[in-house]
């Protein structure tokens, strides 16, 4: 039996053709942690193959260990997709830092799959999730007033 894990960094082909799928990308960069850069970040994937288990956290914390040190990403995610297995990081255009975040674009995807789990329409869970975000902008503006 065969337990060795290999981890191949996608070419930039393979990045692109990937990123277009609206699902396997719907966590994507929005962040520079070191520059504040919004945009402009270049995405490194990479293929875990062999016998990889998503839900086994040590074996995760082993490969973006391996990442952080032989690639020089420091934020990393992982991700399932098709019958794939994926980690996803950010290289910012900018200032070249890898300490990026990551978030999830509130599409109509994602509204649709939260509105199946709570049984509330989709149109009430965006209008409280803009409640919410109006509320702590409004938040943050009194902050930096002071």
């Amino acid at each position: 039996m065969n337990d060795a894990i290999r981890i191949r960094e996608l070419s930039p082909d393979e990045v692109t053709s990937l990123i277009k799928d609206e699902k396997f990308n719907t966590l994507r960069p929005t962040f520079c942690s070191d520059c504040g850069q919004r945009t402009e970040f270049a995405r490194r994937i990479f293929q875990i193959q062999g016998n990889a288990r998503e839900e086994d956290k040590d074996l995760q914390s082993i490969i973006s260990h391996y990442i952080k040190q032989r690639y020089e990403c420091e934020h990393v995610f992982f991700k399932v997709w098709r019958s794939g297995y994926y980690v996803d990081a950010a290289v910012c255009n900018n200032c070249r830092s890898s300490k990026i975040v990551f978030d999830i674009e509130l599409n109509e995807n994602i509204l649709e799959a939260i509105s199946k789990l709570t049984n509330i329409p989709g149109a009430k869970i965006q209008q409280d999730i803009e409640k919410i975000s109006s509320k702590l902008n409004a938040s943050r503006t009194k902050k930096k007033d002071h």
